[in-house]
C-alpha cells in the first residue's frame, strides 16, 4: 500500500516532535503561535499526559518546571511577551540546576515587532543564566 504524504503546519510538526520525545507534562498560556502548538499537542494527548492551560505564563513555567524537577519531560509554551512575565522564575530555574526530566521552553516571537518586552531583548539574560552555550 502506497502512503500519501500529508501536509502539516509548523505547529503540528512541533507538537508531533513533542509527542515523539515522550513529553508528559505540557503547560501554556494562550496567544499566537502558542495556541496552535499547544492545541495540536493536546489533540495527540492521551490520559497519561498532563496537558493544561495556565492562568499566566509564570504559572505555566512554574508547573512545567516542577514536573521537570520530579523527573517528567515537560514543555512550557508561550507567546513572546510571556518570557518577560516569567523572567524571575526563569532565573530561579537556572540557579536550581536540577531538572532531571528535562524542560523545553517554547517562545513564539514576533520578528517584526519592536516592543521592549519582546523575547529578543531577554536573549542576553537567558544566555548569561547559562541556558544557551
Amino acid at each position: 500500500m502506497k502512503t500519501v504524504p500529508k501536509l502539516i503546519s509548523g505547529a503540528e510538526r512541533v507538537a508531533n516532535a513533542l509527542h515523539c520525545a515522550r513529553t508528559v507534562c505540557a503547560r501554556a498560556y494562550p496567544g499566537t503561535p502558542a495556541t496552535a502548538i499547544f492545541e495540536s499537542f493536546r489533540s495527540m494527548a492521551s490520559e497519561v499526559l498532563d496537558v493544561e492551560w495556565a492562568i499566566n505564563e509564570k504559572v505555566a513555567l512554574e508547573e512545567a518546571g516542577a514536573s521537570a524537577m520530579l523527573g517528567l519531560r515537560s514543555v512550557c509554551v508561550m507567546k513572546h511577551y510571556g518570557l518577560n512575565v516569567c523572567a524571575d522564575f526563569l532565573a530561579a530555574i537556572a540557579l536550581t540546576d536540577y531538572l532531571p526530566g528535562g524542560l523545553l521552553i517554547l517562545v513564539g516571537d514576533d520578528p517584526s515587532g519592536t516592543p521592549l518586552e519582546a523575547s529578543r531583548t531577554l536573549a542576553t539574560m537567558v544566555h548569561c543564566l547559562g541556558f544557551l552555550s
